[in-house]
């Protein structure tokens, strides 16, 4: 059972029904949130891209937990769950009953996951939690960019993707345990933590030497890596140079420039090094150093915008974008899951649903019968917003 909004929580659930969970999202009456916003405005018939985008494989039941036949619904449908998954802020499904220390003792091996801001406890454990603010605090937004701009935040909501995620992976292992020793398990994921676990390498640095360096006002992109690492101007554009020695330095920018330069300077001379790459790019077109860095075997790679993203060859041989048929949408492009099963991308079974599209299957599912069914229908205790639209 999925009681999740937004991206967080979803992109879990969806994780988890794209490997073929039978995943049960359960929405509210007004419906969760993603499907009444979406980035740029991006609706197709109505529906929102921000719903499309991270609710496919799953089923909808809409029901009022305020109501107390709406939670008997639901407690039908948990003594037939093996999983809960949930964002609420904490102590929101306590009110109704579904916490997980009200459960865990009447339900020994259910595996439920919470995903929030800051944790289940703590000092932040009540306040609204969002990507941006744990990059922020984590310190995620003070390692990139340079001296003399101020600090950097992604530009992609990478903090609540990774949380989704650790999530999904965390469900998938305390499952497994539960299925092997029927003991269940509490799972939490926070963006907090997220966003620190994806600064494991540098942050680790930091707690190994009990600092890092100072940003440089060139085009170095870290803080703890040898130099050049980062984005530099050409002659007519950018491009990315990753980690690359010294005497390969020599080759690619001239060995004149470099003289004196021991090969284990890298990191106490890495703001000199920093400047020469800096300025002897500028030398040459964004062509002309890829084919140099090509022959020289470097890490690099232009910076693609997304019109470039979409047309680049091993974006499209990995199948990335895929495209489904919704009956209401019409067609509409998403990213897929980026894992790759036994060679193959892993398909859109169940489209992403309508409110309530399955309200009505799931409870005979859960032995209501037809005139309960239209009683609860018609009190709005339970919702089949698909079938008044039909």
């Amino acid at each position: 059972m999925s009681f999740t909004h937004f991206m967080q929580g979803p992109v879990a659930a969806q994780m988890l029904a794209d490997f073929g969970a039978e995943v049960i999202k359960v929405e509210a009456p007004s419906g969760p949130y993603e499907r009444t916003w979406a980035g740029m405005d991006a609706f197709h018939n109505g529906m929102s891209d921000c719903f499309l985008i991270a609710n496919r494989n799953q089923r909808s039941l809409s029901v009022d937990m305020r109501a107390e036949e709406g939670r008997e619904i639901l407690n039908r449908l948990i003594a037939k769950t093996d999983v809960i998954l949930e964002n609420f802020r904490p102590g929101v499904l306590e009110k109704y009953g579904f916490g997980y220390d009200q459960l865990k003792d009447k339900y020994p091996g259910l595996v439920y996951a919470s995903l929030s801001g800051f944790g289940p406890t703590g000092p932040y454990r009540s306040r609204p939690g969002q990507d941006m603010i744990a990059q922020g605090l984590s310190g995620l937004a003070s390692v990139s960019g340079r001296s003399t701009h101020p600090p950097v935040t992604v530009g992609a909501s990478v903090v609540d993707m990774h949380s989704a995620v650790l999530a999904a992976f965390g469900v998938a292992a305390a499952l497994l345990d539960s299925k092997r020793t029927g003991k269940g398990h509490k799972i939490d994921s926070c963006l907090l933590n997220a966003a620190m676990h994806l600064q494991l390498e540098i942050f680790g640095c930091y707690l190994s030497k009990g600092y890092v360096f100072d940003k440089l006002p060139t085009g170095a992109a870290t803080r703890t890596f040898e130099t050049p690492y980062g984005v530099y101007e050409t002659a007519d554009g950018y491009i990315i140079l990753s980690k690359t020695p010294i005497p390969k330095c020599r080759i690619l920018f001239g060995a004149e420039y470099f003289e004196g330069f021991q090969d284990d300077e890298i990191y106490t001379r890495r703001e000199e090094i920093d400047r020469i790459v800096c300025r002897e790019m500028k030398k040459k077109r964004t062509a002309e150093w890829e084919k140099l860095f090509l022959e020289n075997d470097c890490w690099f790679s232009r910076i693609n915008e997304y019109d470039d993203v979409v047309k680049d060859p091993q974006v499209i041989h990995n199948g990335m974008i895929m495209e489904m048929d919704h009956p209401v949408a019409g067609k509409v492009k998403m990213l897929g899951n980026p894992l790759i099963v036994d060679g193959e991308t892993l398909p859109v079974r169940i489209y992403p649903p309508l409110q309530g599209e399955h309200t009505v299957e799931i409870l005979k599912e859960c032995g209501y019968t037809d005139r309960e069914i239209d009683d609860l229908l018609a009190r709005k205790i339970a919702i089949c917003k698909a079938q008044s639209e039909k």
